[in-house]
């Protein structure tokens, strides 16, 4: 049987509507390329440009008889040209009649063909599933074939409505032989079958793939035959010629209006993308990379001009409160909203734009001075303290606004958006609402505010990477799990810790895509580790911002399915001070990762002042102690009845108590003493990237016992 009958034909082609062109006509007094040039009209002519009188025609009749001959001859072609469509369409209709017979009989046979493959495949299918079942005997593989059973009937029955009359006799029999087929299989499939039965079975169902394939050939042949002879019966040779003339001449005449056509298109084209490049899609307003342009040059002619230009950041407080309460559709109105409402008190100088989210950004390249620039900062937050009516509904917003002036704040356009930034973040942490750039509350030095910038490029040259520091069992000293902790190998400072950078991505939220990374890339290790036969729970920190993330579950449970991961794998770290943030909606979020399967863990606990209650309600299964508490507990007391209490505590609630900080035999000692599940810290085994574990390769920690403690990885 040839291949082509193993593909799937397509069985409709899709029609595309035809356009309808309308040719332009020349206005009245506009000459056509290459008439001369409008003579000064005397006293004999009007003086409408373009236009002349009775007296200037009798005069000079030239242009105007060369302008009647132009459309005269247009109509003798157009009318050559229907003469001879009309010809050929009248002497081509006979053979166009049959071999539209001729090909209808070809698409029946087609179908039929189809038929055939599909019950053909169907069976092909029950026959697999058949062999799977007599190797596995697994009740799943036997209700799929009883489907593939019911496709091969079904396919049957199509093959007898699309087939001639006579097809019906031969499903018929097909029907009989494949019931046959299906009472075989079920007595080898039954207790004290023999091997007689399961090949009686098989040779059945050869013989019945082998009659359903030889029929789909036939047909496909048939098909074949009746294409050929329509294309046989076609119109004489000289209507062909005749026919591709005309088509010639109108396809010159259709290649010129499209050659027009698509070069205005192009334009077009080429507009729109530049103006999508430039501006966001939701809002239409400017986007970044047109905002940095526009900051550029603003600060160019300040520089230039010595005046001030200032940028102000906006961020709206409580908005995801919004898209989670009301949807996404609710959100986006409202966002449309903010640059119409923003332009009110600004000049047509001014730029408004939308950075992405509910981040917004102005420029105001002439301002006075940093005070004139705060005005213009606290109208702009007046106005959208009004509410907005969103499908009747009126929803009220506020904003944090950040303000940097040139040259007081910046000299280019990073350094003011940064410290923009910056100022940003201390009107909403301070809940001043809008607050100009201080250096003295800048948390970072000059050298360490650029690691903003450097750690965007890092998230997308693959400059991060994952280590994984090892969990182990206080009373066997096993290896139970391990916690998945960010590095960043910079190109100038080399290896930088966490400490480093975690706190100004969480700051600027950068904290998304970087947990986003930590998690991905955790999710895989685990799942590799699985395939190797180590089945080893990871563990991921998640941060305060990202608990306030709707979409953060969403995006665990995708991970999930698409690494194929147990959910039970994956642990999520949640602090103490980050539940204490916002407790509402951390208990929603945990309680959708707690349905998805997520082992949560709560991290630095004894320093957030949680209640028992609050610990009772959540859907926790662990508890981390504050290495804090666990490093001195040999020489401080309180901190020894702190670990002593929270263990107690945590086993009270059915919740595994880890100790982190470990850093000696002693510490560990103490720890089992007390009955602590597992421990953690540098006196165990030290951050290491996924590579130098061995996984699959042998254990990562003896098999029994306690770990044997190494001073060396004390530093």
């Amino acid at each position: 049987m040839p291949d082509r009958l193993l593909s799937r034909r397509p069985g409709c082609e899709r029609l595309g509507k035809r356009p309808i062109w309308v040719i332009p006509t020349r206005g009245k007094g506009v000459d056509a390329p290459g008439m001369p040039s409008p003579r000064v009209p005397s006293d004999g002519e009007s003086h409408v440009t373009g236009t002349t009188t009775r007296e200037s025609i009798a005069d000079d009749p030239a242009p105007m008889i060369r302008r009647r001959r132009v459309p005269c001859r247009l109509t003798l072609v157009g009318a050559a040209l229907a003469v001879l469509s009309v010809t050929c369409t009248a002497a081509a209709a006979a053979s166009a009649h049959a071999r539209e017979r001729q090909s209808a009989a070809a698409s029946r046979s087609e179908s039929l063909s189809n038929a055939y493959q599909d019950a053909l495949y169907a069976a092909t299918v029950e026959q697999s599933l058949e062999r799977a079942y007599q190797l596995g005997h697994q009740a799943s593989v036997l209700a799929w074939h009883r489907q593939a059973a019911a496709a091969v009937d079904s396919a049957l029955t199509r093959v007898a409505a699309v087939g001639p009359a006579d097809t019906g006799k031969r499903i018929e029999s097909v029907r009989t032989l494949h019931a046959g087929h299906l009472r075989r299989f079920a007595a080898a499939t039954a207790v004290g079958a023999t091997a007689a039965d399961a090949q009686v079975a098989s040779e059945l169902t050869e013989t019945l793939q082998d009659q359903l394939s030889a029929s789909a050939k036939a047909a496909y042949l048939r098909a074949v035959e009746m294409r050929a002879h329509a294309q046989q019966s076609g119109p004489p040779g000289w209507l062909l010629l005749a026919a591709a003339c005309a088509a010639a001449l109108g396809g010159i005449a259709t290649t010129g209006l499209l050659a027009a056509r698509r070069r205005r298109d192009l334009h077009q084209e080429r507009d729109h993308n530049h103006h999508r490049r430039l501006h966001d899609s939701l809002t239409g307003l400017p986007n970044r990379t047109l905002l940095n342009d526009r900051l550029g040059q603003a600060v160019i002619t300040a520089r230039r001009e010595r005046v001030s230009t200032a940028l102000l950041l906006l961020d709206l407080d409580r908005f995801k409160d919004i898209n989670s309460a009301l949807g996404h559709d609710y959100g986006d109105l409202l966002l449309a909203q903010i640059g119409p409402r923003l332009r009110g008190p600004l000049r047509d100088s001014d730029t408004v734009a939308r950075l992405g989210g509910d981040e917004f950004a102005v420029v105001l390249p002439r301002v006075h001075d940093v005070d004139a620039a705060m005005v213009v900062a606290d109208r702009l937050q007046q106005v959208l303290r009004e509410p907005f009516l969103v499908h009747g509904m009126p929803l009220s917003v506020e904003a944090s606004i950040g303000v940097a002036v040139f040259p007081d704040h910046g000299e280019d356009v990073r350094s003011l958006t940064q410290h923009a930034d910056v100022a940003m973040y201390v009107a909403k942490s301070s809940g001043a609402g809008v607050a100009p750039y201080q250096r003295e509350l800048d948390g970072h030095t000059p050298g360490r505010a650029t690691l903003l910038g450097d750690l965007r490029r890092a998230l997308d040259d693959g400059e991060l990477s994952v280590h994984y520091q090892g969990k182990h069992s206080v009373r066997t000293g096993k290896l139970v799990g391990v916690e998945a902790l960010v590095r960043w190998e910079h190109p100038q400072r080399g290896l930088l810790l966490p400490q480093s950078f975690l706190p100004l991505a969480e700051r600027t939220g950068l904290i998304h895509p970087l947990t986003s990374f930590v998690l991905g890339t955790a999710i895989s290790h685990c799942r590799r580790w699985l395939n190797a036969g180590t089945e080893l729970p990871v563990a991921v920190n998640v941060s305060a911002r990202t608990l306030l993330d709707p979409a953060f579950a969403t995006e665990v449970e995708r991970l999930l399915d698409y690494w194929a991961l147990p959910p039970r794998l994956l642990v999520l770290e949640i602090t103490e001070g980050a539940l204490m943030t916002e407790p509402e909606h951390a208990g929603v979020l945990l309680e959708r990762l707690a349905t998805l399967g997520v082992a949560l863990s709560i991290d630095d606990f004894g320093t957030g002042y949680s209640s028992l209650s609050r610990l009772r309600s959540l859907p926790v299964q662990e508890l981390k102690i504050d290495q804090t508490f666990v490093t001195h507990m040999l020489s401080r007391p309180n901190d020894a009845l702190i670990v002593r209490s929270v263990i107690n505590l945590g086993h009270d609630v059915g919740l595994r108590v880890v100790a982190e900080g470990v850093e000696n035999d002693a510490t560990l000692q103490a720890l089992d003493a007390l009955g602590c599940d597992e421990a953690q810290g540098f006196g165990l085994s030290v951050p290491q990237p996924e590579s130098a574990l061995g996984i699959g390769a042998q254990p990562l920690a003896a098999a029994g016992g306690r770990p044997r403690l190494d001073a060396g990885l004390l530093c």
